[in-house]
């Protein structure tokens, strides 16, 4: 398993200047710079391809925002609105695609390996179904970023 920071790092490098020129801000919001992940490549992949997509829609005086979170990146750009057909043709396995007016375009990379669905399971009984109600898994990524910190 990798940092995902050197990733982001890599990207965002690449991309300030060529924004900087254009007059885009470029922002992350990554509190946890000891994330790991496991698919270093298809996930660095899915984020060229989101900021390539951003820079190239993005207006002067732009903004793109890149969010980390445990289990997913968002890539927010509020220089576009892609329409609902466009937003299904972009959307894959792991990545979503949403656009809003007054909220730009939003990305999604789920960073997390893919399980295949498991097997139906046995019923249990009451007791033991209240007790699996409880689990202590991660918060699901927000669907829009919350803190913004600039670079």
């Amino acid at each position: 398993m990798e940092r995902i920071s050197e990733s982001i790092n890599k990207i965002y490098n690449k991309y300030l200047p060529i924004v900087k020129r254009m007059g885009i801000s470029l922002d992350i919001d990554f509190p946890d710079t000891t994330l790991t992940i496991r698919e270093r490549e298809r996930i660095e992949r899915d984020i060229e391809k989101s900021m390539q997509s951003a820079v190239s829609r993005s207006k002067n005086n732009g903004r793109i925002m890149i969010t980390v979170r445990p289990g997913c990146i968002i890539i927010t750009d509020n220089g576009t609105i892609l329409s609902k057909t466009t937003c299904e043709i972009l959307t894959t396995e792991h990545v979503k695609v949403k656009s809003r007016v007054g909220f730009g375009t939003i990305v999604t990379i789920n960073t997390k390996r893919q399980e295949k669905p498991a097997e139906p399971k046995e019923l249990k009984s009451p007791k033991e179904s209240k007790e699996q109600k409880n689990p202590t898994t991660p918060k699901s990524c927000p669907s829009k970023p919350q803190d913004y910190t600039s670079y």
